[in-house]
């Protein structure tokens, strides 16, 4: 990258999902969190799952608009992680 990626706009969005499915269908991974926190951005993405309950809680906030070139590394990593977190399947197994 030769330029600095300037973007529209800062923002935080927080998410707090429970998902709840029968109890012949036990989760077979909930996932890893994941954590990353950089001065331009932040992800964080836990669960807990307690029976047939699964809690996500997910923080993703962009704090700067532009992101320098040095930075744009860090930053589409940053990115890679939150698309994957939003599009990673749950798997049940049914018993």
């Amino acid at each position: 990258r030769r330029y600095d990626l300037v973007l529209p706009l800062a923002f935080r969005v927080r998410r707090h999902l429970t998902l709840a499915w029968p109890a012949n269908w036990p989760l077979a991974d909930a996932g890893a969190p994941v954590h990353l926190d950089e001065p331009f951005g932040l992800l964080s993405v836990t669960t807990e799952s307690m029976g047939t309950t699964l809690r996500i809680e997910q923080d993703l906030a962009l704090r700067q608009v532009r992101i320098a070139t040095a930075d744009y590394p860090k930053f589409r990593r940053l990115c890679f992680l939150a698309d994957q977190a939003d599009t990673t399947p749950l798997a049940l197994e049914k018993k």
